[in-house]
């Protein structure tokens, strides 16, 4: 010891150089909460969903949500607005795709061709009327819940963002996106931006802002503890140095690795705030104690109690160094990769708050001349010890009954945690982003998905109408089953739509009169006849529609869509819905549909010379009335279909082989291969080949960011399609949502892991420390107490465990065993034979006591700070912290030597020995 403190002045100079080292890293610091990154490479969940981002495109989008609560935006200047915006936006590198009311594809057909232009505009490119547009929307279930709300004052951009962007330029593209949106949008409109890479992007802007308030609150709330602990300036500045030395150092080290900062890097600084100090606290309390006690003032007898101090409290800080570094690195076992690099630098923090406490604070003792202090200025003895004292002591029964009651309120409350990583619910109430979120679900589609992806096994299968059928009769299962799922998009959906339009000029199978014969398909469409598409009869834009609505991910383009809107002849069940923006416009259509097919005179004159009783029971006014008994709703659907208005009883797959002039179901696969080939190169985000493709994808597009719905609903949905998915195909779920189910998961599994692996590191120190396996049972005890009254809390009050909460175990049991060990240490060096458990109780508390509550008080308001963060997982985790302190440092001083006063283990005994066989040398 003599040879580490003969040159004082070269510690402080050592550990200077390294901490100015590690400051020069800093600028380096980069923050990083992109979910994806969240779990392993190799995570299957995340694997699938890479391989189907290669095949379908991007996964990062964010949507732009517009309002205006005064105004109609499917007005002339909202038409205006929205297209001014997108083209805007188009300007912007970082983006892939755009999708809006203004550019969505829309298909169209006449005369058995086939159209495909913009939404907002005709085959020549010119501007169409909003009464128009409303038309169109109307005409196609698909827009439903996507494209433009329900009262018409919302509507929603989707934003693909480029693969390969770096987390900083993901963040200033979303800043761009923000002035482009206010700089563009005039005056009576507002806008937001929403889904998970907006998330992601605001967790980070408030990680900043977090840190920026919280690490000089946490700072001036210690040194305030600190003061009125010791009431000395060294008792303040030498364990802050030390804080502030070992958190530099940790943090350098990862802006050397280049391991950036998640939500959970913000928890780093406070912990090393709070917990670092504690090593401090004790060799500089013991030291204050000891000097106070002694006789001399002199420089050779305050360098006498130095070395004395760091031998005497040098072994337990270093054991609880070495426990507490047990404890924050048992998180390094998790698959949750934020939760793993907290564990791994948090140890590294710890052991390097070690160091310098045992190095720094005794270097600096020996250079400081420090005065004793005077006679009316020494501490008061803590009240509070000799209540405790008497409770382990005298009243050892009612010890006994508390502890039991906590224990078992524990074990009854933790199976009611709830088990969820939402990251919209990071966010507290009021909050823009998490507005935004809770508008977009309850009025579009909603902001959280997955994909289902149906696999075949040869060219060609999934243009069978079986596997075709099958996916149609599957998303009106869901949607009617679970209405968290607003809506489910699928591959299906545009052979249906390319067959209806194919087909909207054909006669209906009914008429006022009777049963039209109506002649084949072919008779009307000539599918063979190439000169058609060589002559411009199939009219096409350069569109993505094909491939924006339903990329995988976030929000697919379906995913982060959303906006319900009624459609006159729509609804995936066939149900009738009113239209808010042309009440009159379908009716009208229809109307005219009509009078074309009967005249006025013609109609007049069947009706004078058909009785009532005969009309009724005509096939159309049976097929109507059955209809309507059904559900009234379904009477307008039912009469566009049974007269085929705008090709309403074409929006089918073709299964009737005679309905469609063929001859086999082989013919109909071949019917909708051709289908394709007016499609070709626009559907290649929903299937892996334009004309012949094996597989092809749904979207399910959820009203809820909760993991725990997602996890409950994918079995259900694997059980329907063993039971109903035709033979020689197979099907996979894939998606954001299914990745953040993962995530949850392994956050569980990892908060499980760790407090085990915590609970066994800590054991086997204890039991090889004091070579007694009685040493390491009692010293978890008091431990096992704080982590079950911890998820009893959590069960009583709700607070779900998440990345932020699951680690609150394995830090109390890092924390807490240094009470133990404290006390334990203090209670054996005053142990004796002839002396009673009372008196022994007393020196011990009296010696260690007093530390461990300055200790305690010190870590609690350190992390009570995390209570003033705008992440709820942050506030919560800073209450829980703020509980187990005082339940690990109270239970240390209570439990502890009430075990150690009835059983007297045998290694205490062993240890005085061994203390007075060296006394004896």
């Amino acid at each position: 010891m003599n040879k580490i403190f003969r040159f004082p002045l070269i510690n402080v100079l050592i550990i200077f150089g390294i901490t100015l080292f590690f400051a020069f890293q800093l600028p380096d610091l980069y923050l990083d909460n992109e979910v994806m990154n969240f779990v392993p490479q190799d995570d299957p969940a995340l694997v699938s969903l890479e391989e189907v981002q290669d095949q379908y495109g991007s996964a990062l989008i964010m949507v732009l949500l517009v309002r205006n609560p005064y105004a109609s935006l499917l007005s002339q200047q909202g038409l205006d607005v929205i297209e001014e915006m997108t083209l805007a936006l188009e300007d912007l590198d970082g983006l892939e795709k755009i999708q809006s009311l203004s550019n969505t594809d829309f298909i169209d057909g006449e005369g058995g061709t086939l159209r495909v232009s913009s939404l907002s505009r005709d085959g020549m490119d010119n501007p169409l009327s909003p009464e128009e547009v409303g038309r169109r929307i109307n005409s196609w279930d698909m827009y439903d819940n996507l494209l433009i709300s329900e009262d018409l004052h919302s509507t929603q951009i989707g934003l693909t963002i480029k693969n390969g962007l770096k987390t900083e330029e993901r963040e200033e593209l979303y800043n761009q996106i923000e002035q482009i949106a206010q700089d563009n949008i005039p005056q009576g409109y507002s806008f937001n931006l929403a889904g998970l890479t907006a998330i992601t992007t605001q967790i980070s802007k408030n990680m900043r802002q977090d840190l920026v308030v919280l690490i000089p609150f946490v700072s001036i709330l210690v040194l305030l503890i600190l003061y009125l602990s010791f009431r000395r300036i060294g008792g303040v500045l030498l364990p802050i140095l030390n804080v502030v030395v070992s958190t530099i150092w940790t943090l350098g080290i990862m802006a050397l690795t280049h391991v950036p900062l998640s939500i959970l890097g913000s928890i780093i600084p406070v912990l090393m705030i709070a917990v670092g100090s504690a090593y401090g606290i004790h060799l500089v309390s013991h030291f204050y104690d000891e000097m106070e006690r002694s006789d001399k003032d002199d420089k050779e007898t305050k360098r006498h109690l130095v070395f004395h101090t760091v031998k005497v409290v040098g072994i337990p800080v270093i054991m609880a160094g070495l426990t507490t570094m047990a404890g924050f690195g048992a998180l390094a076992v998790s698959s949750v990769i934020p939760m793993k690099i907290f564990g791994i630098f948090t140890a590294f923090g710890v052991g390097s708050a070690l160091i310098v406490a045992l190095t720094l604070i005794p270097s600096l003792l020996l250079l400081h001349p420090v005065k004793k202090r005077k006679q009316n200025e020494k501490t008061k003895e803590l009240p509070l010890l000799n209540s405790l004292i008497a409770l382990s002591t005298k009243k050892q029964g009612l010890l006994v009954i508390i502890t039991l009651i906590l224990f078992a309120s524990a074990i009854y409350f933790t199976p009611r945690v709830k088990q969820d990583n939402n990251l919209i619910a990071y966010f507290k109430e009021g909050t823009a982003i998490r507005e935004a979120d809770e508008f977009i679900n309850r009025h579009f589609a909603g902001t959280t998905n997955f994909n289902i992806i149906i696999k075949g096994q040869d060219k060609g299968d999934l243009n069978n109408p079986e596997i075709l059928q099958f996916m149609d009769q599957y998303k009106s299962w869901i949607t009617s089953t679970y209405p968290e799922v607003k809506k489910v998009i699928s591959y299906s959906d545009f052979v249906k739509r390319i067959n209806q339009v194919l087909h909207q000029d054909t006669p209906g199978r009914f008429t006022l009169n009777g049963i039209n014969q109506s002649p084949a398909l072919t008779d009307n469409v000539n599918l063979n006849q190439s000169s058609d598409w060589d002559n411009g009869s199939v009219e096409t834009q350069d569109s993505d529609w094909g491939s924006d609505w339903g990329d995988s991910q976030e929000s697919d383009w379906s995913s982060d869509w959303g906006g319900s809107q009624d459609s006159d002849w729509s609804g995936e069940n066939g149900e009738a819905q009113d239209s808010s923006w042309s009440d009159d416009s379908s009716s009208s259509d229809l109307q005219e549909n009509q009078d074309a097919a009967f005249p006025q005179e013609e109609t007049e004159q069947t009706a004078r010379e058909t009785p009532p009783l005969a009309i009724e029971a005509s096939p159309l006014m049976d097929s109507l009335w059955q209809a309507y008994l059904g559900n009234p709703q379904n009477f307008m659907v039912e009469l566009a279909r049974l007269t085929n208005h705008q090709g309403m009883d074409y929006y089918e797959i073709p299964l009737d082989p005679q309905k469609y002039g063929q001859q086999t179901e082989e013919d109909l696969a071949n019917l909708i291969s051709q289908y394709l080939l007016l499609y070709s190169g626009n559907l290649s985000n929903w299937s892996d080949e334009a004309i012949e493709p094996t597989q092809a994808k749904m979207t399910a597009q959820l009203s809820t960011d909760s993991s725990l719905f997602t996890d409950q609903l994918v079995p259900d949905l694997q059980r329907y399609a063993d039971l109903h998915l035709p033979q020689g195909y197979t099907i996979d779920f894939v998606g954001t949502a299914l990745v953040q189910g993962s995530l949850t998961k392994l956050i569980v599994k990892s908060a499980v892991m760790s407090i085990l692996l915590s609970i066994v590191l800590v054991f086997l120190i204890l039991s090889v420390t004091y070579k007694s396996i009685w040493a390491g049972l009692m010293g978890i005890v008091p431990l096992s107490l704080t982590v079950m009254v911890n998820f009893g809390l959590m069960g009583l009050t709700g607070i779900k465990l998440d990345i932020s909460t699951a680690m609150v175990g394995s830090i109390a049991i890092g924390i807490g065993i240094d009470y133990t060990i404290h006390f334990l240490s203090s209670y054996g060096h005053h142990f004796q034979k002839d002396r009673s458990p009372r008196e022994i109780t007393h020196l011990a508390m009296h010696s260690s006591g007093k530390a461990i509550i300055y200790n305690a008080l010190s870590v609690a308001a350190g992390f009570a700070v995390l209570l003033f963060s705008r992440f709820n997982p942050l506030m919560y985790f800073g209450g829980l912290i703020v509980m187990t302190m005082a339940i690990s440092s109270l239970s240390a001083l209570t439990l502890l030597p009430l075990m150690l006063n009835h059983f007297r283990p045998k290694f205490l005994i062993k240890l005085h020995e061994g203390k007075l066989a060296k006394e004896r040398e």
